[in-house]
């Protein structure tokens, strides 16, 4: 969980946003099981989002700063879209190859 804090809070934190902790930390325990490339792809999908909500006509006249920051229905809409790449069945698997052949062993 400290890592996707991290992820989220590192790639968000350079764009605009007015993601509150509380955001931050929902998103975080909605992204269980999410890989960092998962995490990557999800900040990709919620920075997206400000610019998908302006109209098309607009788009080319306004300036960086006229674009909304990025806000929570932003990582809700991401969630929805960027699943977790790993499943939990995948990650058990691993772990236990671990167990048996890993580093140490």
């Amino acid at each position: 969980a400290e890592a996707r804090q991290q992820i989220l809070e590192r790639l968000l934190g350079k764009e605009r946003n007015d993601l509150s902790g509380d955001d931050v930390a929902w998103c975080v325990e909605k992204s269980e099981g999410y890989s960092g490339a998962d995490m990557a792809n999800l900040c990709r999908e919620a920075a997206m989002g400000p610019i998908r909500s302006i109209d098309i006509d607009l788009i080319q006249d306004l300036s960086a700063d006229q674009v909304r920051p990025i806000m929570r229905e932003d990582l809700e809409a991401a969630l929805r879209q960027v699943k977790a790449s790993v499943s939990n069945q995948d990650l058990e698997l691993y772990e236990e190859w671990n167990e048996k052949y890993g580093a140490g062993k």
